[in-house]
Formats: C-alpha cells, structure tokens, sequence
C-alpha cells in the first residue's frame, strides 16, 4: 500500500473524508494528525472511538469548530468560517 511504505520516505498525503466511518483504517492508524469536525453519525461515532480520546466532544461541537488530535493530544482549533445555509 502507498501510504504504507511511502511513510518512510517522508512522504505526505491528506485525506478527506466527509464521512470519518468510511475512511479506511489504516490511513487513520498511521496519521500523525487527525482534524475532525462536528458529527452525528453512530457509525462515525464508533469509527471515531477507536481512535481519538475525545470522541464524546464531536456531538456538541458547533458548527465550523474542530478538534485536532495527535500523539501530543488533543486541540480545539479556531473556529473556521462556514457559511450559513
């Protein structure tokens, strides 16, 4: 796999999912940083849970706001500016 041996090679690569369920796991296991917005989904909750601490945080996240998760741990980031429907 790509993502796999390129790693070694200091290669990089940004994946974007609106779906955080249908990412595949290995290119979740082996992210150095993981940013993840507001969510709902039960099947995104439990995807989410298997891999970042504060899964119970992304219900109540307002809309725009994000949290970065790493290794180091977790930050709320600035808000982004989304327009309105």
């Amino acid at each position: 796999m790509f993502i796999q041996s390129a790693r070694h090679r200091l290669c990089g690569g940004i994946f974007i999912s609106r779906r955080f369920g249908c990412m595949n796991a290995t290119v979740v296991s082996l992210a150095d940083i993981v940013y993840l917005f507001r969510m709902f989904s039960p099947n995104d909750l439990r995807h989410a849970k298997d891999y970042v601490h504060g899964w119970r945080q992304l219900p109540t996240l307002k809309r725009g706001h994000f949290i970065q998760f790493s290794d180091k741990g977790e930050k709320r980031c600035k808000p982004i500016k989304v327009k309105k429907k």
